[in-house]
């Protein structure tokens, strides 16, 4: 059965820049992913998670000539993107509110993210991982240099920085 499903799904034809959704080597993914959950938990952090769209009048005014690594739909009367990066969801989020919180506010995420490539053999669809230090004093750039020297150790362990970008 599993030399079956191995046969079908490598048959499938993928779309260029994006992952099947099929992987037998998902377990090791996942594993890495997990440890990078725990070093962020148990370092105080909050898991958010953010909307896989945006309207594209954000990244327009912030971008510029970046837009082009956008995919814009139009919902009704607004034009939307796929979610092109966390960071920019959370601070567009918090910015407003910012007083309403106590800081440093201390998250971290993971997701996809998804960009027009430049070139066709780049990926469209990223996973991104990421923790946000916000609000902190100049001294928390050691907690986050910490941090970061922890998740790197994972990768080094696992020797997988082809795959990922830091």
């Amino acid at each position: 059965m599993k030399e079956f499903l191995k046969n079908m799904l490598l048959a499938r034809k993928d779309l260029v820049g994006a992952p099947s959704g099929f992987s037998f080597e998902f377990g090791t993914k996942r594993e890495i992913i997990d440890k990078l959950y725990s070093i962020a938990k148990n370092k105080g952090y909050q898991e958010v998670n953010t909307p896989m769209f945006d309207f594209f009048e954000v990244y327009e005014k912030t971008l510029g000539s970046g837009t082009k690594e956008l995919f814009v739909f139009k919902d009704g009367n607004d034009f939307i993107v796929p979610r092109y990066d966390i960071t920019t969801q959370i601070v567009r989020f918090l910015a407003p509110r910012i007083k309403q919180y106590t800081l440093p506010i201390r998250v971290f995420y993971y997701g996809d993210v998804f960009r027009e490539p430049e070139f066709r053999w780049h990926p469209r669809q990223i996973k991104q991982f990421g923790i946000e230090l916000i609000g902190g004093k100049d001294e928390n750039i050691t907690e986050i240099l910490t941090i970061l020297k922890e998740m790197l150790d994972i990768f080094i362990k696992h020797k997988t920085f082809d795959e990922y970008k830091l």
